[in-house]
């Protein structure tokens, strides 16, 4: 799953959970004090019943924990078009990149009813991702007399990039407003340290290399059916990663500032059937963002990018075990196609996203 990790189905289910009765023995002589048996609550009886099954949190004194299980498909498609001169004449160049990779990562998130309303929790991750850049050049060259000159080159390294991600911590609410339920929240990841990697070795981690928060904001109508909007808006701080090149010349550090995305999300689920089945489609709007290359020699450049759009689409069903353990099937596909521009050239790129997630969460 590229660098970062799709912990979506962290607010995205619902369970029962369990509380405690007092049983005595039906006798008069001299006992021991009473013994508390665990017993679990009835799903009528509970808060989390009124609500979405998408936006699932736990009820007030229950702990939640939610291990991930995730395979994701990855698949980029980039050209990158630019013209220039040198002290012979000028050139014309174009290069192709595609790269294409999977990422299986675990993880696990931990999450605290404070109250019925209100809970908080924390989330982290592992994953290994592996895959295969193919690069082709060609470059023409068109002196000041003569003909023109054809170059072309190709590549085809490996690369993977695996570790623990970046750790997350969350504070979600929810009101029921009738005839309406109001979610909101805000969600902070935080990098351990820079994003890097090095093109000898083949091989990085999996940091952001810096921190970034989500609010988010979701209203649900309906109740055999809940249906509604979901706004969340992706705000980045300052992302630093380091690649390690072959020589000085090849080996930089990178800062990459902007880039928020505003998601917007519409969703609809059959609250009805027992697997809570759920539909949710997203149109994402990534705003410009900066890079700036500083090399070991010296040198610095500057991009921008010129923002991206992106779809989204999420299938998600919840199959109750138990009254204390569920498993929850989600699948999310997303297509991005951002463009990049300098002094010298643009660039267009085409991403795609399969990923396939289990869920499981264990209410105690």
């Amino acid at each position: 799953m590229t660098k970062g990790f799709v912990f979506i189905a962290i607010v995205m289910s619902y369970i029962t959970a369990h509380g405690a009765n007092t049983q005595r023995k039906p006798t008069q002589v001299a006992s021991p004090p009473p013994k508390r048996v665990a017993s679990l609550k009835s799903a009528a009886t509970k808060e989390s019943s009124e609500f979405a099954d998408l936006l699932w949190q736990p009820d007030a004194g229950d702990h939640a924990v939610l291990p991930l299980i995730s395979y994701a498909i990855n698949k980029f498609r980039g050209t990158y078009s630019s013209t220039g001169s040198y002290a012979g004449g000028s050139y014309t160049s174009e290069t192709k990149s595609e790269s294409d990779s999977t990422t299986p990562a675990l993880g696990i998130s931990y999450f605290y009813g404070f109250t019925d309303f209100f809970a908080m929790g924390a989330s982290w991750g592992w994953g290994d991702s592996k895959g295969k850049n193919k690069n082709s050049n060609t470059a023409t060259y068109t002196p000041t007399s003569g003909s023109p000159t054809t170059l072309s080159t190709s590549s085809e390294p490996d690369f993977e990039n695996v570790g623990m991600g970046d750790p997350s911590v969350f504070a979600h609410f929810r009101h029921r407003l009738t005839p309406m339920a109001l979610h909101y929240g805000l969600d902070i990841l935080l990098s351990l340290g820079k994003s890097e990697y090095d093109s000898v070795a083949k091989k990085g981690n999996n940091y952001s290399g810096g921190m970034k928060f989500i609010p988010y904001l979701a209203t649900v109508f309906g109740e055999t059916f809940m249906f509604g909007p979901i706004l969340s808006y992706d705000i980045n701080g300052e992302r630093k990663s380091h690649y390690t090149g072959s020589t000085a010349s090849s080996t930089y550090d990178i800062t990459n500032t902007g880039a928020n995305i505003l998601k917007i999300r519409a969703f609809g689920e059959l609250t009805q059937l027992s697997f809570k089945p759920s539909l949710t489609l997203g149109y994402f709007i990534t705003e410009k963002g900066k890079s700036k290359y500083s090399y070991a020699t010296g040198t610095e450049y500057e991009y921008e990018s010129d923002g991206a759009t992106s779809i989204n689409a999420v299938l998600r069903a919840r199959f109750e075990v138990n009254d204390s353990f569920s498993l929850i099937p989600t699948f999310e596909y997303t297509q991005t196609t951002p463009k990049y521009s300098n002094v010298s050239g643009s660039y267009s790129v085409k991403l795609d996203y399969y990923t396939l997630m289990l869920t499981a969460r264990i209410v105690l």
